[in-house]
Protein backbone atom coordinates (compact mmCIF):
# COMPACT_ATOMS: atom_id res chain seq x y z
CA UNK A 1 0.00 0.00 0.00
CA UNK A 2 1.27 3.40 -0.83
CA UNK A 3 2.20 5.14 2.14
CA UNK A 4 0.46 8.58 2.84
CA UNK A 5 2.12 11.77 3.71
CA UNK A 6 2.34 13.56 6.91
CA UNK A 7 -0.46 15.10 6.81
CA UNK A 8 -2.52 13.85 3.50
CA UNK A 9 -5.26 15.94 1.51
CA UNK A 10 -6.64 14.01 -1.59
CA UNK A 11 -6.37 15.99 -4.40
CA UNK A 12 -7.76 15.45 -7.62
CA UNK A 13 -6.05 17.84 -10.22
CA UNK A 14 -6.94 18.84 -13.62
CA UNK A 15 -6.25 16.11 -16.44
CA UNK A 16 -6.61 13.69 -13.03
CA UNK A 17 -8.66 10.45 -14.72
CA UNK A 18 -11.26 9.29 -12.81
CA UNK A 19 -10.28 7.14 -9.72
CA UNK A 20 -6.73 8.23 -9.69
CA UNK A 21 -5.68 9.65 -6.47
CA UNK A 22 -3.12 11.65 -5.75
CA UNK A 23 -1.88 12.40 -2.43
CA UNK A 24 0.12 16.07 -1.49
CA UNK A 25 1.08 17.87 1.48
CA UNK A 26 -0.67 20.43 2.91
CA UNK A 27 1.96 22.87 1.48
CA UNK A 28 1.59 21.70 -2.12
CA UNK A 29 -2.26 21.64 -2.06
CA UNK A 30 -2.07 25.55 -1.17
CA UNK A 31 0.45 26.17 -3.84
CA UNK A 32 -1.58 24.05 -6.12
CA UNK A 33 -4.52 25.65 -5.08
CA UNK A 34 -3.43 29.31 -5.72
CA UNK A 35 -2.19 28.38 -8.88
CA UNK A 36 -5.79 26.70 -10.21
CA UNK A 37 -7.04 29.91 -8.96
CA UNK A 38 -5.00 31.71 -10.94
CA UNK A 39 -4.91 30.20 -14.29
CA UNK A 40 -8.31 28.17 -14.04
CA UNK A 41 -8.92 26.21 -17.00
CA UNK A 42 -6.39 27.25 -19.37
CA UNK A 43 -3.88 24.81 -17.59
CA UNK A 44 -5.44 21.92 -19.07
CA UNK A 45 -4.26 23.71 -22.27
CA UNK A 46 -1.14 24.42 -21.03
CA UNK A 47 0.40 21.34 -19.81
CA UNK A 48 0.35 19.47 -23.05
CA UNK A 49 2.74 21.87 -24.49
CA UNK A 50 4.57 22.11 -21.60
CA UNK A 51 5.07 18.66 -22.08
CA UNK A 52 6.12 19.14 -25.27
CA UNK A 53 8.42 21.86 -24.79
CA UNK A 54 10.09 20.06 -22.02
CA UNK A 55 10.86 16.82 -24.43
CA UNK A 56 12.04 18.85 -27.17
CA UNK A 57 14.42 20.85 -24.83
CA UNK A 58 15.18 17.92 -23.36
CA UNK A 59 16.41 15.48 -26.57
CA UNK A 60 20.04 15.92 -27.42
CA UNK A 61 21.51 14.06 -30.76
CA UNK A 62 22.68 10.48 -30.65
CA UNK A 63 26.19 10.80 -31.12
CA UNK A 64 27.10 6.72 -31.14
CA UNK A 65 29.04 4.75 -28.96
CA UNK A 66 32.32 4.83 -31.50
CA UNK A 67 32.76 8.93 -31.59
CA UNK A 68 32.39 9.16 -27.72
CA UNK A 69 34.79 6.21 -27.19
CA UNK A 70 37.13 8.36 -29.76
CA UNK A 71 36.48 11.51 -28.21
CA UNK A 72 37.27 10.08 -24.68
CA UNK A 73 40.92 8.38 -25.78
CA UNK A 74 41.73 11.91 -27.56
CA UNK A 75 40.69 13.89 -24.06
CA UNK A 76 43.13 11.01 -22.15
CA UNK A 77 45.81 11.41 -24.36
CA UNK A 78 45.85 15.20 -24.13
CA UNK A 79 45.35 15.39 -20.82
CA UNK A 80 48.44 13.09 -20.14
CA UNK A 81 50.88 15.07 -23.12
CA UNK A 82 50.59 12.25 -25.97
CA UNK A 83 49.76 14.89 -28.45
CA UNK A 84 50.21 12.39 -31.29
CA UNK A 85 48.20 10.40 -29.98
CA UNK A 86 45.22 12.63 -29.37
CA UNK A 87 45.31 13.87 -32.76
CA UNK A 88 44.77 10.26 -34.25
CA UNK A 89 41.84 9.74 -31.77
CA UNK A 90 40.46 13.40 -32.52
CA UNK A 91 40.62 12.44 -36.17
CA UNK A 92 38.77 9.17 -35.60
CA UNK A 93 35.94 10.73 -33.57
CA UNK A 94 35.58 12.88 -36.92
CA UNK A 95 35.47 10.63 -38.98
CA UNK A 96 32.67 8.34 -37.14
CA UNK A 97 30.66 11.68 -35.83
CA UNK A 98 27.42 11.63 -36.87
CA UNK A 99 26.43 15.41 -36.72
CA UNK A 100 28.33 17.66 -38.88
CA UNK A 101 29.56 20.10 -36.38
CA UNK A 102 31.49 17.37 -34.34
CA UNK A 103 33.01 16.14 -37.41
CA UNK A 104 34.69 20.19 -37.74
CA UNK A 105 35.31 20.75 -34.36
CA UNK A 106 37.20 17.30 -33.56
CA UNK A 107 38.99 17.75 -36.90
CA UNK A 108 40.10 21.42 -35.38
CA UNK A 109 41.23 20.07 -32.10
CA UNK A 110 43.28 17.17 -34.10
CA UNK A 111 45.00 19.86 -35.68
CA UNK A 112 45.74 21.89 -32.70
CA UNK A 113 46.84 18.90 -31.25
CA UNK A 114 49.69 18.44 -34.75
CA UNK A 115 50.54 21.80 -33.54
CA UNK A 116 51.30 20.71 -30.22
CA UNK A 117 53.10 17.53 -31.12
CA UNK A 118 54.83 20.04 -33.42
CA UNK A 119 54.07 18.58 -36.65
CA UNK A 120 53.44 21.98 -38.11
CA UNK A 121 52.24 21.06 -41.82
CA UNK A 122 49.88 18.52 -40.82
CA UNK A 123 48.39 20.65 -38.75
CA UNK A 124 47.69 23.51 -41.23
CA UNK A 125 46.49 20.66 -43.65
CA UNK A 126 43.95 20.27 -41.57
CA UNK A 127 43.06 23.80 -41.09
CA UNK A 128 43.29 24.87 -43.95
CA UNK A 129 40.75 22.47 -45.17
CA UNK A 130 38.50 23.81 -42.25
CA UNK A 131 38.72 27.43 -43.16
CA UNK A 132 37.73 26.40 -46.87
CA UNK A 133 34.69 24.79 -46.25
CA UNK A 134 31.64 26.68 -47.44
CA UNK A 135 29.46 27.24 -46.04
CA UNK A 136 31.62 28.16 -43.28
CA UNK A 137 31.50 26.15 -39.92
CA UNK A 138 31.59 27.44 -36.81
CA UNK A 139 34.88 26.90 -36.42
CA UNK A 140 36.19 28.40 -39.75
CA UNK A 141 36.79 31.48 -38.50
CA UNK A 142 38.96 29.79 -35.69
CA UNK A 143 41.22 27.92 -38.55
CA UNK A 144 41.65 30.40 -40.35
CA UNK A 145 43.39 32.91 -37.31
CA UNK A 146 45.23 29.69 -35.80
CA UNK A 147 46.85 28.62 -38.98
CA UNK A 148 47.75 32.46 -39.95
CA UNK A 149 49.51 32.41 -36.85
CA UNK A 150 51.23 29.24 -37.18
CA UNK A 151 52.54 30.57 -40.54
CA UNK A 152 53.91 33.79 -38.89
CA UNK A 153 55.55 31.97 -36.26
CA UNK A 154 57.00 29.52 -39.08
CA UNK A 155 58.55 31.54 -41.41
CA UNK A 156 55.49 32.41 -43.66
CA UNK A 157 54.85 35.57 -42.14
CA UNK A 158 54.06 37.50 -45.22
CA UNK A 159 50.91 35.17 -46.26
CA UNK A 160 50.18 35.10 -42.14
CA UNK A 161 49.84 38.55 -42.07
CA UNK A 162 48.01 38.67 -45.37
CA UNK A 163 45.30 35.87 -44.09
CA UNK A 164 44.85 38.10 -40.72
CA UNK A 165 43.46 40.57 -42.99
CA UNK A 166 41.00 38.27 -45.07
CA UNK A 167 39.75 37.48 -41.79
CA UNK A 168 38.56 41.28 -40.89
CA UNK A 169 36.66 40.93 -43.83
CA UNK A 170 35.89 37.05 -43.89
CA UNK A 171 34.53 36.98 -40.44
CA UNK A 172 33.72 40.26 -38.84
CA UNK A 173 31.18 38.84 -36.38
CA UNK A 174 33.65 36.01 -35.42
CA UNK A 175 35.19 36.89 -31.40
CA UNK A 176 38.39 35.50 -32.68
CA UNK A 177 38.41 38.36 -35.69
CA UNK A 178 38.84 41.27 -33.01
CA UNK A 179 41.78 39.53 -31.59
CA UNK A 180 43.08 39.68 -34.94
CA UNK A 181 42.94 43.44 -34.77
CA UNK A 182 44.73 43.67 -32.22
CA UNK A 183 47.85 41.80 -33.68
CA UNK A 184 47.47 43.24 -36.96
CA UNK A 185 46.98 47.38 -35.18
CA UNK A 186 50.49 46.15 -33.41
CA UNK A 187 52.46 44.81 -36.60
CA UNK A 188 51.35 48.01 -38.66
CA UNK A 189 52.79 50.18 -35.75
CA UNK A 190 55.90 48.49 -34.91
CA UNK A 191 56.15 48.18 -39.23
CA UNK A 192 55.15 51.17 -40.05
CA UNK A 193 54.91 53.69 -37.95
CA UNK A 194 51.85 56.13 -36.16
CA UNK A 195 50.81 57.63 -39.85
CA UNK A 196 50.63 54.81 -42.41
CA UNK A 197 48.76 52.86 -39.52
CA UNK A 198 46.24 55.16 -39.20
CA UNK A 199 45.87 55.70 -42.68
CA UNK A 200 45.29 51.70 -42.92
CA UNK A 201 42.45 52.02 -40.15
CA UNK A 202 40.94 54.40 -42.48
CA UNK A 203 40.70 52.27 -45.24
CA UNK A 204 40.03 49.19 -42.89
CA UNK A 205 37.19 51.49 -41.22
CA UNK A 206 35.65 52.35 -44.42
CA UNK A 207 35.70 48.41 -45.63
CA UNK A 208 34.18 46.97 -42.75
CA UNK A 209 31.46 50.40 -41.89
CA UNK A 210 28.52 48.40 -41.64
CA UNK A 211 29.54 45.61 -39.19
CA UNK A 212 30.39 45.64 -35.24
CA UNK A 213 34.45 45.55 -36.19
CA UNK A 214 34.01 48.68 -38.14
CA UNK A 215 32.85 50.74 -34.99
CA UNK A 216 36.02 48.83 -33.26
CA UNK A 217 38.37 50.04 -36.01
CA UNK A 218 37.20 53.35 -36.29
CA UNK A 219 37.75 53.73 -32.45
CA UNK A 220 41.00 52.56 -32.39
CA UNK A 221 42.01 54.92 -35.22
CA UNK A 222 40.52 57.85 -32.84
CA UNK A 223 42.78 56.51 -30.22
CA UNK A 224 45.51 56.68 -32.38
CA UNK A 225 45.57 59.84 -33.28
CA UNK A 226 45.05 61.10 -29.48
CA UNK A 227 48.01 58.96 -28.96
CA UNK A 228 49.64 60.77 -31.17
CA UNK A 229 48.38 64.27 -29.04
CA UNK A 230 46.52 65.35 -32.26
CA UNK A 231 43.54 66.42 -29.83
CA UNK A 232 41.74 68.17 -32.60
CA UNK A 233 41.21 65.32 -35.35
CA UNK A 234 41.02 62.79 -32.33
CA UNK A 235 38.09 65.10 -30.71
CA UNK A 236 36.19 64.89 -34.50
CA UNK A 237 36.96 61.24 -34.85
CA UNK A 238 35.43 60.27 -31.84
CA UNK A 239 32.59 62.20 -32.26
CA UNK A 240 31.86 61.24 -36.03
CA UNK A 241 32.06 57.49 -34.18
CA UNK A 242 29.26 58.28 -32.00
CA UNK A 243 27.33 60.29 -34.87
CA UNK A 244 27.81 56.63 -36.98
CA UNK A 245 26.86 54.85 -34.63
CA UNK A 246 24.71 56.31 -31.43
CA UNK A 247 23.38 54.41 -28.32
CA UNK A 248 21.99 51.50 -28.19
CA UNK A 249 23.58 50.12 -31.37
CA UNK A 250 27.49 51.60 -30.72
CA UNK A 251 29.81 49.85 -28.66
CA UNK A 252 32.29 52.78 -28.24
CA UNK A 253 29.18 55.25 -27.80
CA UNK A 254 30.16 56.51 -24.40
CA UNK A 255 33.73 55.89 -24.80
CA UNK A 256 34.01 58.09 -27.81
CA UNK A 257 32.12 60.90 -25.98
CA UNK A 258 34.16 60.50 -23.11
CA UNK A 259 37.12 61.18 -24.60
CA UNK A 260 35.80 63.44 -26.96
CA UNK A 261 35.52 66.08 -24.01
CA UNK A 262 38.81 64.95 -22.81
CA UNK A 263 40.25 66.11 -26.20
CA UNK A 264 37.99 68.98 -25.99
CA UNK A 265 39.16 70.23 -22.08
CA UNK A 266 42.55 69.80 -23.59
CA UNK A 267 42.14 72.12 -25.92
CA UNK A 268 40.37 74.89 -24.29
CA UNK A 269 37.08 74.33 -24.67
CA UNK A 270 35.51 73.14 -21.13
CA UNK A 271 32.04 74.06 -22.34
CA UNK A 272 32.21 71.77 -25.38
CA UNK A 273 33.78 68.85 -23.23
CA UNK A 274 30.50 69.42 -20.85
CA UNK A 275 28.09 69.64 -23.80
CA UNK A 276 29.46 65.89 -24.71
CA UNK A 277 29.23 64.34 -21.33
CA UNK A 278 25.22 65.54 -21.76
CA UNK A 279 24.73 64.05 -24.36
CA UNK A 280 26.55 60.41 -22.90
CA UNK A 281 24.23 60.86 -19.57
CA UNK A 282 21.28 61.50 -22.10
CA UNK A 283 20.91 58.46 -22.99
CA UNK A 284 20.56 56.73 -19.33
CA UNK A 285 18.10 54.79 -18.47
CA UNK A 286 16.07 53.58 -15.49
CA UNK A 287 15.26 50.07 -14.19
CA UNK A 288 12.36 49.63 -12.24
CA UNK A 289 12.26 46.23 -11.65
CA UNK A 290 15.52 44.88 -10.63
CA UNK A 291 19.02 45.25 -12.21
CA UNK A 292 20.79 48.67 -13.28
CA UNK A 293 21.31 49.79 -16.68
CA UNK A 294 24.00 52.09 -14.98
CA UNK A 295 27.24 51.94 -17.65
CA UNK A 296 31.24 52.58 -17.05
CA UNK A 297 31.17 55.61 -18.28
CA UNK A 298 27.64 57.38 -16.84
CA UNK A 299 29.32 57.91 -12.90
CA UNK A 300 32.59 59.50 -14.19
CA UNK A 301 31.36 61.57 -16.78
CA UNK A 302 28.75 63.32 -14.34
CA UNK A 303 31.89 63.70 -12.09
CA UNK A 304 33.60 65.36 -14.83
CA UNK A 305 31.14 68.01 -15.02
CA UNK A 306 30.48 68.96 -11.85
CA UNK A 307 34.55 68.99 -11.90
CA UNK A 308 35.04 71.27 -15.27
CA UNK A 309 32.18 73.80 -14.12
CA UNK A 310 34.11 74.21 -10.67
CA UNK A 311 37.77 74.35 -11.57
CA UNK A 312 37.51 75.37 -15.60
CA UNK A 313 34.69 77.39 -16.01
CA UNK A 314 34.40 78.35 -12.24
CA UNK A 315 30.80 78.53 -12.10
CA UNK A 316 29.77 77.50 -8.45
CA UNK A 317 26.41 77.50 -8.62
CA UNK A 318 26.33 74.87 -11.43
CA UNK A 319 28.97 73.18 -9.76
CA UNK A 320 27.14 72.09 -6.58
CA UNK A 321 23.96 71.16 -9.05
CA UNK A 322 26.39 68.74 -10.81
CA UNK A 323 27.54 67.37 -7.65
CA UNK A 324 24.57 67.10 -5.54
CA UNK A 325 23.09 65.13 -8.67
CA UNK A 326 25.70 62.87 -8.78
CA UNK A 327 24.50 61.84 -5.09
CA UNK A 328 20.77 62.30 -5.36
CA UNK A 329 20.41 60.68 -9.17
CA UNK A 330 23.67 57.78 -9.34
CA UNK A 331 22.31 55.56 -6.41
CA UNK A 332 25.15 53.12 -7.76
CA UNK A 333 27.94 55.12 -6.84
CA UNK A 334 29.98 54.82 -4.07
CA UNK A 335 31.49 57.86 -3.49
CA UNK A 336 28.10 59.54 -3.50
CA UNK A 337 29.19 60.66 -0.20
CA UNK A 338 32.14 62.58 -1.42
CA UNK A 339 29.52 64.03 -3.61
CA UNK A 340 27.59 65.51 -0.58
CA UNK A 341 30.56 66.28 0.86
CA UNK A 342 32.18 68.39 -2.24
CA UNK A 343 28.83 70.10 -2.38
CA UNK A 344 29.06 70.95 1.12
CA UNK A 345 32.31 72.54 1.17
CA UNK A 346 31.26 74.58 -1.78
CA UNK A 347 28.62 76.03 -0.02
CA UNK A 348 30.07 76.84 3.05
CA UNK A 349 33.14 78.51 0.87
CA UNK A 350 30.68 80.22 -0.69
CA UNK A 351 29.73 81.71 2.59
CA UNK A 352 26.06 79.93 3.45
CA UNK A 353 27.31 77.17 6.94
CA UNK A 354 23.04 76.66 6.93
CA UNK A 355 23.20 74.93 3.72
CA UNK A 356 26.04 73.36 4.19
CA UNK A 357 25.29 71.97 7.08
CA UNK A 358 22.27 70.56 5.69
CA UNK A 359 23.82 68.51 3.03
CA UNK A 360 26.09 67.20 5.56
CA UNK A 361 22.70 66.16 7.64
CA UNK A 362 21.56 64.69 4.44
CA UNK A 363 25.13 62.81 4.55
CA UNK A 364 24.87 61.76 7.64
CA UNK A 365 21.39 60.37 7.87
CA UNK A 366 21.90 58.81 4.12
CA UNK A 367 25.14 57.33 4.21
CA UNK A 368 26.02 56.65 8.05
CA UNK A 369 28.69 54.49 7.77
CA UNK A 370 30.90 57.56 5.56
CA UNK A 371 34.22 58.45 6.43
CA UNK A 372 32.73 62.22 6.09
CA UNK A 373 30.53 61.56 9.54
CA UNK A 374 32.57 62.57 12.42
CA UNK A 375 33.70 65.68 10.16
CA UNK A 376 30.05 66.65 9.54
CA UNK A 377 29.01 66.76 13.22
CA UNK A 378 32.90 68.45 14.03
CA UNK A 379 31.47 71.19 11.82
CA UNK A 380 27.91 71.29 12.23
CA UNK A 381 27.26 70.79 15.96
CA UNK A 382 23.48 70.32 15.23
CA UNK A 383 24.57 67.03 12.79
CA UNK A 384 24.21 64.32 15.63
CA UNK A 385 25.93 60.55 14.76
CA UNK A 386 23.22 58.24 14.12
CA UNK A 387 23.78 55.78 17.12
CA UNK A 388 24.64 52.40 14.94
CA UNK A 389 27.30 54.50 12.57
CA UNK A 390 29.67 52.18 11.67
CA UNK A 391 32.27 55.72 10.49
CA UNK A 392 35.55 56.42 12.31
CA UNK A 393 35.32 58.08 15.71
CA UNK A 394 36.92 60.85 14.88
CA UNK A 395 37.83 63.05 11.77
CA UNK A 396 40.73 62.55 10.08
CA UNK A 397 42.68 66.17 9.46
CA UNK A 398 43.43 65.19 5.74
CA UNK A 399 39.56 65.54 5.10
CA UNK A 400 38.93 69.27 6.42
CA UNK A 401 42.62 70.21 5.63
CA UNK A 402 42.93 72.19 2.21
CA UNK A 403 43.10 70.86 -0.69
CA UNK A 404 45.65 71.87 -2.86
CA UNK A 405 44.07 70.94 -5.98
CA UNK A 406 40.60 69.91 -7.05
CA UNK A 407 39.72 66.31 -7.82
CA UNK A 408 39.64 64.46 -10.65
CA UNK A 409 36.91 62.49 -12.03
CA UNK A 410 37.87 59.00 -11.67
CA UNK A 411 37.90 57.02 -14.58
CA UNK A 412 36.64 53.39 -15.40
CA UNK A 413 39.32 50.43 -17.21
CA UNK A 414 39.62 51.75 -20.68
CA UNK A 415 38.60 50.01 -23.59
CA UNK A 416 41.20 48.16 -25.91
Amino acid sequence: MRPQPRHPLRVEPVGTPKGKAVWYSSIVRSRLDRFVATVGTTCVWVRPWLLVATLACGCSPSRGDAYKLALAQATRAESAGRFGEAATSYERASEVAKVDRDKSYTLYLSAMMRAQAGDRAEALKRLDVIAAREPPTDDSAAAMYRAALLRIDGGEAERGWADLEKLLSAFPSHGVTRNALGRLLRHHQETEGPEKTATWLAKKATELDATELGQIVQYQRARLLEDAKDFGAAEKAFIALADRYPYPRGVHFDDALFRASEAAEKQGRPAVAIEYLERLLKEREASHLMGTYERPRYIPAQKRIATLYETALHDRPRARAAWHRLYAEFKTAVDRDDALWHEAQLWRDDGDVETSCARLSTLVSALPDSRYVPCATKLCPGVARPAKSKAPAECHDYILRPKESEPDADEPPTAP
